[in-house]
């Protein structure tokens, strides 16, 4: 029985379905923002160490860092200039670039298999673990999630719609991938091997657009393959450093396994769509049906392979270079997961059980933020150490910035350390100091001598064991410092924890 002919009997799912699939996608999105955005809040009181790392040091290179493209530390910059240097709006930025995901596969889903379908294709994605289960930090592979999903609906809205003003956007998409994470050239390879699997697709690179549109792209990233050039490969060096021996046959069972887990994390989809489309006994014919045009081929074969594609790509690429297997490499393969389900199921797909189905999105949206909160809060009782993200910073930052004003009589403006506990505090100050790391002027160019003789320094270090001496590295640039007596500091939910002990000296300002 279609939709327009189903009784009486009906669901949430099934009436915004039927009458508004627009408004169930953006409630599905706005839930897990908001749940997932409330549970960092309550459990968070620092940013993961990747983000502090991204951002403490991206701050200081505007074109890349040691270890990665520089896109991530710009995204992250710029969340934290509009928190008004808030360490929460670290948190929110990854949860924004899960919700930009979504939008961009209901987006492209609708395209393909219409409103109602492509509302449904977008909603199963709650049962793909590496699309809600993510972690908190906003990565390099978390970023991707977002790009890849909007390179693939430029795309199709350029060359599968032919509206020629989307290659500017499928220009800057691509130069966007590319300054996220060298191996996202595999994912723009995706986007247009899933353009030409078929004679339309193929016939669209005739034109000039999609040529000037590549031309394009390699002028946005220009600046950073000089400054790659010219900074003696930095992030190349990092990547090739990754680089393993070439065990064949271990790097292939390690990628085998990364796939095998990347598909065991597809099983709350399975259960979504079994509970949908597995009949009832005593259903008999009175069931909602939802149906579809076919899409045509090309529109089939460019879904598809986006489906397919991805994790077997990523997987041989990373096999080929040696690269090691990590799970985080899993986030951004698996956008369209959703509409590969929708487009297998057929043109018309029934809702057997649309109630449960409904009360299952709601569990499979919420319990990712629940769970994490939970464990959060649990894991200080447990044997562990403490997690990064249950880290003091704002009651360290508040501390020593006080201390730093009183002693000097003058803003922080200059914090030294590793890039975790100075990194930390900088970012928690209020006075949003630098970070000068490791007391080394040549990863932070910009603090030179004269800045430190006229700004002063705050020189802090972690202090783990009887050991209460500051690094070698702080020892040699500051040989002359005073050391203080160490601060003692409880984690933000203490637990079991031992008190985080800092070690601290100030050099004033000269003349101070």
């Amino acid at each position: 029985m279609k939709l327009d002919d189903t009784p009486l009997r009906s669901s949430r799912l099934l009436e915004a379905l039927r009458g508004r699939p627009r408004a169930l996608v953006y409630s599905v999105i706005l839930g897990h923002s908001l749940a997932m955005a409330l549970a960092m809040l309550l459990v968070q009181a620092s940013p993961p160490r990747e983000v502090v790392e991204a951002l403490v040091i991206g701050r200081e290179s505007l074109l890349g860092t040691p270890s990665h493209p520089p896109l991530t530390g710009w995204v992250l910059g710029l969340a934290y200039w509009l928190g008004g240097g808030r360490l929460w709006a670290l948190s929110l930025a990854g949860v924004l670039a899960d919700a930009v995901a979504l939008w961009a596969v209901f987006r492209l889903a609708r395209s393909i298999v219409g409103e109602r379908q492509g509302a449904f294709a977008t909603v199963l994605l709650a049962g793909v673990a590496w699309v809600t289960w993510l972690p908190p930090a906003l990565s390099p592979d978390r970023l991707l999630l977002p790009l890849f999903a909007l390179t693939a609906l430029h795309l199709w809205r350029a060359a599968g719609q032919g509206r020629r003003l989307y290659w500017g956007l499928v220009a800057l998409d691509l130069a966007l991938l590319v300054v996220t994470k060298y191996s996202a050239a595999v994912l723009a390879g995706v986007v247009v091997l899933a353009l030409v699997a078929t004679p339309k697709g193929r016939a669209v690179f005739r034109a000039p657009e999609p040529w000037g549109a590549v031309a394009v792209a390699a002028a946005l990233i220009w600046p950073h393959i000089l400054w790659v050039a010219t900074d003696d490969a930095l992030p190349f060096d990092h990547a090739l450093g990754s680089i393993g021996a070439p065990d064949l046959v271990g790097a292939a069972e390690a990628w085998g396994g990364l796939l095998l887990l990347g598909v065991l994390g597809h099983a709350a989809l399975a259960v979504l769509v079994a509970l949908a489309v597995v009949p009832r006994r005593s259903e008999g014919d009175t069931v909602p049906v939802f149906p579809r045009p076919e899409p045509d081929i090309t529109a089939r074969r460019f879904a598809l392979t986006l489906v397919l594609a991805p994790a077997p790509a990523v997987a041989v690429a990373g096999l080929l270079l040696g690269l090691p297997a990590k799970t985080e490499a899993l986030v951004p393969l698996f956008a369209f997961s959703g509409l590969g389900a929708v487009l297998l199921l057929g043109p018309a797909i029934p809702l057997y059980r649309h109630a449960l189905v409904g009360r299952a999105l709601v569990l499979a949206t919420l319990a990712p933020p629940a769970v994490a909160a939970m464990m959060a809060g649990a894991a200080p009782y447990g044997r562990g150490p403490g997690a990064d993200t249950n880290w003091p910073s704002g009651e360290i930052a508040g501390w020593f910035t006080e201390v730093y004003r009183i002693r000097t009589g003058q803003p922080l403006a200059i914090v030294a350390g590793d890039v975790w506990t100075g990194g930390t505090l900088a970012l928690a100050s209020r006075d949003q100091p630098q970070l000068f790391l490791d007391g080394n002027p040549a990863r932070m160019p910009s603090i030179t001598e004269e800045t430190v003789a006229r700004a002063g320094v705050l020189v802090v270090w972690r202090i783990e064991g009887a050991n209460p001496h500051p690094p070698v590295s702080l020892r040699t640039r500051f040989p002359g410092m005073t050391i203080e007596t160490p601060r003692s500091f409880d984690w933000a939910i203490k637990g079991r924890l031992p008190p985080v002990r800092i070690g601290w000296a100030v050099i004033p300002p000269r003349g101070g």
